[in-house]
């Protein structure tokens, strides 16, 4: 099952990675490692990752704790006929979000200093896919938003440092001016409304912190360049069916000695 029309949905993951459009992890990959990447991860078959599935009940704990309430803790069954519980139990779980005791109570930890900080989170959406999907079919793009706001698209991260420099410099490597730029623009495509891209950024070891940050005028349009040129490649190589890597010159390395 995949969506076609363009509006706001409330789907599981299975869907969105389904359903046919260009989204930022795409546009990453290319900006990054060429279009064939690009084309790569597009084949790749999706399964969700532990730290996907730790993330989403983290979204939920901040943002939809009535959803959170089917979070599972996993149950060990030992002793005489404990494989055949074990087995029973997983099968019966099979389709919820389930976390070893330890992630459950740091991803609890982890949402009560968020709410305390940054909340309280009220009158949006919690895991929310945007689709827009122009009538010629041209332009088909995706994004899955944390939380939804009239006001604000946000956006979870986990960081092992919440504090400037060292979050910037995570931005940096891993092109978050990018999805900043791909949310916002896809989000007013959807519905005309302009939002501000705001990261929640968490620590999760201890002692768990908490920092927001606020996509900047000058960092989406940084974003939206990059965006444009990674789409641009991609609908070039789609269009021929030739996909190439991208190939940078890795610059000798000096050390500086004081």
């Amino acid at each position: 099952m995949s969506i076609t029309h363009t509006g706001w949905h409330s789907v599981s993951d299975e869907t969105y990675f389904a359903t046919p459009a260009v989204s930022n992890s795409l546009l990453k990959a290319v900006h990054c490692g060429g279009t064939s990447m690009g084309r790569a991860r597009e084949d790749s078959e999706w399964k969700p990752s532990a730290a996907m599935i730790k993330g989403t009940a983290l979204h939920y704990a901040c943002f939809d704790p009535e959803a959170f309430l089917s979070v599972q803790q996993r149950v060990k069954f030992t002793g005489a006929g404990s494989q055949a519980k074990q087995r029973e139990w997983d099968e019966e779980h099979a389709d919820a979000i389930v976390l070893s005791n330890a992630d459950y109570d740091t991803v609890c930890r982890m949402a009560d200093m968020a709410r305390t900080v940054a909340g309280p989170f009220t009158g949006g959406r919690c895991e929310l896919m945007g689709l827009f999907s122009r009538d010629d079919q041209t332009d088909v793009r995706k994004i899955k938003v944390d939380y939804l706001t009239d006001d604000v698209i946000w956006d979870v991260k986990s960081a092992a440092h919440v504090d400037l420099p060292k979050f910037g410099w995570q931005a940096r490597d891993l092109h978050y001016d990018m999805q900043a730029a791909w949310y916002s623009d896809t989000a007013w495509r959807i519905d005309g409304v302009d939002r501000t891209f705001r990261w929640l950024v968490v620590k999760g070891s201890d002692p768990i912190d908490v920092r927001i940050y606020e996509a900047s005028p000058d960092l989406i349009m940084e974003g939206r360049a990059k965006v444009a040129a990674a789409l641009s490649d991609w609908q070039a190589a789609t269009k021929a069916q030739t996909y190439a890597p991208r190939v940078q010159i890795l610059e000798p390395f000096y050390i500086e000695v004081e």
